[in-house]
């Protein structure tokens, strides 16, 4: 039976160090590292162990005047237990375009990772006639994402920006329930998810307050 006073948080403390660097004046390389751990001693969750770390390098390099291009990479790695390892070569590459003085088109593609919580893998509970059953083979998420823009300012104190995205998923990690009301992550073999969004800022005073409102479908 849920026992609210069985329940302790999970843990995840955490660092990020990052460093710009400036070879030339029209060169920026952005380059970091993260660490996150992952502790839990709890009924629901029992005792785990695991760590996530990461490295990334960015480099923003002007083609001319008009076209800016980026291009970077960044290794994840995540540990659990120090028996689950999961690890992934995630590249990224983009450009922007300056099509008219104000008128900028974007365009982004690039890999993403997303390891599993020891909340997703290992809860255990029964509530509200729910049985959440634990999942240790869940595997973890990766994808390939996409976005195509345009944006407009307005001034030098507003801009909007229409957007489109599409990210395809292997594994994408969601709750199934079945016909008995119990409950388990589990990897689905693949999803897709797409939409439009719009943005648009408003800076007042002198920048000194901006306003900001964002449409998804």
């Amino acid at each position: 039976a849920y026992n609210p006073g069985a329940f302790q948080p999970a843990y995840g403390p955490g660092a990020e160090i990052q460093c710009l660097w400036l070879p030339n004046k029209k060169n920026q390389i952005t380059c970091g590292t993260e660490y996150r751990a992952d502790i839990s001693s709890t009924e629901y969750f029992g005792d785990h162990k695991g760590y996530s770390s990461a490295l990334y390098v960015q480099d923003e390099i002007p083609v001319i005047p008009s076209i800016k291009a980026t291009l970077g990479f960044r290794i994840d790695k995540h540990v659990l237990d120090n028996e689950s390892v999961a690890s992934q070569f995630s590249p990224k590459a983009g450009v922007n375009v300056q099509i008219f003085p104000g008128t900028t088109m974007r365009s982004t593609a690039g890999r993403g990772f997303r390891a599993a919580t020891v909340f997703e893998k290992f809860v255990t509970a029964d509530y509200a006639g729910f049985n959440i059953i634990p999942n240790p083979d869940l595997k973890p998420e990766r994808s390939w994402f996409w976005d195509i823009g345009i944006i407009q300012e307005f001034f030098d104190n507003s801009n909007f920006q229409l957007s489109y995205f599409y990210s395809e998923y292997s594994n994408m990690i969601e709750p199934v329930i079945d016909f008995l009301g119990t409950i388990q992550f589990q990897n689905r073999l693949q999803a897709r998810i797409q939409g439009i969004e719009f943005s648009e800022k408003f800076f007042l005073f002198s920048e000194l307050l901006g306003l900001e409102s964002t449409f998804t479908l």
